[in-house]
């Protein structure tokens, strides 16, 4: 985890990549994601430090997970790839 400041998480308002959001967040890590819509859940995470964007625009992934050796995470949904190619590097 030494290689990376930053991980972006796309689908990042489920429970289970909350728990992960939050892992990352306790590492000292900055954390952003896109989710679809705002929830519950999304705004606790926002208010501990997650980043969140609802629109798919990749514009929105903020600029400190471009530019700081980022890393991201998905669940493998193909829709989503624009977003995801822009903070893509190899897998943790």
């Amino acid at each position: 985890m030494k290689d990376f400041d930053c991980i972006y998480f796309v689908g990042g308002g489920g429970i289970g990549m909350a728990a992960l959001e939050r892992y990352f967040l306790s590492k000292g890590k900055k954390v952003a994601a896109y989710d679809r819509t705002p929830s519950e859940l999304t705004a606790a995470l926002e208010a501990e430090g997650v980043a969140f964007a609802y629109d798919e625009n990749p514009a929105l992934i903020p600029d400190y997970c471009r530019d700081a050796n980022p890393r991201g995470l998905h669940p493998c949904r193909p829709r989503f790839a624009r977003r995801f190619a822009m903070v893509q590097k190899p897998r943790i």
